[in-house]
Parts: C-alpha cells; sequence; structure tokens
C-alpha cells in the first residue's frame, strides 16, 4: 500500500537523520553546527510530517 511505501520511505530517512547527528556529535563539532544540524532536522522532521499528512488524507479521500 502507499502508506507502508511512505512509511518506509520516512523511516529511511529519519534513519538518515539520525546518523548525521551522530556523526556530528562524534566529531565533537563547534556548537553553532550542531545547532544548524538540529534545525535542519527538525525541518525535514515537519516537511515528512506534512508529507505524511497529504498521504493520509489522500488515502481518505478515497
Amino acid at each position: 500500500m502507499a502508506s507502508e511505501a511512505t512509511k518506509s520511505q520516512l523511516l529511511e530517512k529519519v534513519s538518515l537523520l539520525e546518523g548525521r547527528l551522530e556523526d556530528v556529535n562524534r566529531k565533537n563539532v563547534g556548537g553553532e553546527l550542531y545547532e544548524n544540524m538540529v534545525l535542519e532536522k527538525d525541518k525535514c522532521i515537519e516537511k515528512l510530517q506534512a508529507e505524511v499528512k497529504a498521504s493520509q488524507e489522500k488515502l481518505n479521500a478515497h
């Protein structure tokens, strides 16, 4: 189903973001770069949440 594919894609993206965050933590990068990474992660999460909501609305419409 489309929702399973969407869930899979979202899990992959979240996993990628978590990996990037771990890399930043491991490198012990300066605070500013870390803050930017967190903000970028939050933006991606908001975008993914919007995509999920749109997909759910499409499924419910049919």
